[in-house]
C-alpha cells in the first residue's frame, strides 16, 4: 500500500510504501518526494481527480 503525502496546492508530494502481510503491516520504507504529475496520476488510480488548474 502507498501512503501519499501532499501540500493543499499539491506542490510538494511525498509517498511512502508499507509492506502488509496477512493483513498486518510489516514494514515500511523511507518517504521518498513524488512529482506533482505523477501524483495526480496515482490519486487518479483510486478515483481522485485532481484539477490543478485551480489550484495553479
Amino acid at each position: 500500500m502507498g501512503m501519499l503525502y501532499s501540500t493543499e496546492d499539491f506542490s510538494e508530494n511525498h509517498i511512502e510504501l508499507l509492506h502488509f502481510e496477512n493483513e498486518r503491516q510489516t514494514g515500511k520504507s523511507d518517504i521518498y518526494p513524488v512529482d506533482t504529475d505523477t501524483a495526480v496520476k496515482l490519486l487518479a488510480k483510486v478515483g481522485i481527480m485532481i484539477d490543478l488548474k485551480k489550484y495553479g
